[in-house]
């Protein structure tokens, strides 16, 4: 499905927003550039564990980041986005296969973010997308 956000476009209001992405599976990560992409927004990166993801963060200074809350390495996508939040202050989409009342906590106290439970539809992120870049305007 080829989507475009709502009143935005290739050449709308949201054509130079930088997404980074972060999941560990990489078909995952290049479906999801692809949607990115097809949504008019700049994908930015594709990284899949903690550490690489916040130096991306700080090179890039991404408008969003879509997040998996499993990842390789260390740390966990929570983790990671509280370290992120420390020099950059974009909304995450955070996407998980499963999701408890303790993540779900944990991550409400990050602010400015959403999350998807896989597997989602197209318009579901792009619904979250939307969302979340006209409340950071």
């Amino acid at each position: 499905m080829n989507c475009v956000l709502t009143g935005t476009g290739k050449r709308g209001l949201y054509m130079d927003k930088k997404v980074l992405i972060v999941e560990d599976e990489r078909i995952l990560a290049e479906d999801m550039k692809s949607k990115i992409s097809d949504f008019g927004l700049v994908p930015c990166g594709i990284e899949s564990n903690g550490e690489n993801a916040i130096a991306a963060a700080k090179k890039e200074n991404p408008d969003l980041i879509i997040m998996d809350i499993k990842l390789k390495g260390d740390m966990d996508g929570i983790e990671t986005v509280a370290c992120i939040r420390e020099f950059c202050q974009c909304p995450v989409i955070f996407i998980t296969a499963f999701i408890n009342l303790e993540k779900t906590e944990n991550i409400k106290s990050l602010g400015n973010i959403s999350y998807l439970v896989k597997p989602y539809y197209d318009h579901e992120l792009q619904t979250e997308i939307e969302k979340l870049l006209k409340n950071r305007q």
